[in-house]
């Protein structure tokens, strides 16, 4: 298991398919592991884990396409071709643009498998291609040509939501914010915000990368006094650092028509 897989491990019982997840990333020996918590209807959702393989010199994928089709294989998701391997011949996943190749897994239930590419520059006919590939729906306002993470989330069904992400200006966000005021702290204390969109009209999310370790872990620190999500985050966290310490750097916060929600986290 990673570092991150045992200490998670010692907080309470693994569920099979995250273990199995952790278990074949390790093989790949990852880059970094990530570890995020969702809040949702106000429980904590803490089996998640992204794992990030970078392509140094322009390193090939390491085999996490092989390693994704056999995870899906085992744990009932289907993989789209496309996201087993590089795609022959027009290089989509084997491009020296991509930055980092990803793994992730949210536990749920339902159980997720993601594979995402976070590019080191823009590349639209990267992101175009591997699009088309997998039929994903068209969005004629976005610009594929600024992407910076493009995300695959798969599910029991397949294919379960195909995700944009594109850094944005940090000084031109807070000028179409509604309760902008709120967010002023975690705002200026970020190095950058990326937005993230679902294709096909799903969900909207801003993601606040925090400059420095204490940023977000003051807001925590703020926010529970009088919110118990907040606190159930801050114990949580509290139980990892003494096993795999770590502090919070990205805070991502559902948006919509100019305002964040707090219902979800």
């Amino acid at each position: 298991m990673t570092p991150l897989g045992r200490a998670l491990a010692a907080l309470g019982e693994l569920p099979d398919d995250f273990a199995a997840v952790d278990e074949a990333a390790a093989k790949l020996a990852p880059d970094l592991a990530e570890h995020s918590v969702a809040l949702r209807a106000g429980a904590l959702a803490s089996w998640r884990a992204t794992y990030y393989l970078d392509r140094a010199g322009g390193r090939p994928p390491r085999r996490l396409g092989d390693t994704l089709g056999a995870l899906g294989h085992a744990l009932g998701v289907p993989v789209p071709a496309p996201l087993t391997g590089p795609l022959d011949g027009d290089g989509a996943l084997d491009n020296d643009s991509v930055l980092q190749d990803v793994l992730g897994v949210d536990a749920g239930p339902p159980l997720r498998l993601k594979r995402y590419l976070v590019y080191r520059r823009p590349d639209r006919a990267s992101v175009e291609r591997l699009l088309a590939a997998l039929g994903a729906p068209d969005d004629p306002a976005l610009d594929a040509g600024r992407v910076y993470i493009l995300g695959f989330d798969l599910d029991a069904n397949g294919l379960a939501a195909t995700k944009l992400y594109f850094k944005l200006a940090r000084s031109k966000v807070g000028g179409f914010l509604r309760g902008r005021a709120e967010l002023g702290p975690v705002l200026r204390g970020s190095r950058e915000v990326v937005f993230g969109h679902r294709l096909g009209g799903g969900r909207r999310t801003m993601y606040f990368h925090a400059s420095g370790p204490r940023v977000l872990r003051d807001d925590l620190t703020r926010r529970a006094v009088a919110d118990p999500r907040a606190r159930a985050l801050r114990d949580h966290l509290a139980r990892l650092d003494a096993l795999h310490p770590m502090d919070p750097w990205i805070a991502g916060i559902p948006y919509a028509d100019g305002a964040l929600s707090a219902d979800e986290v």
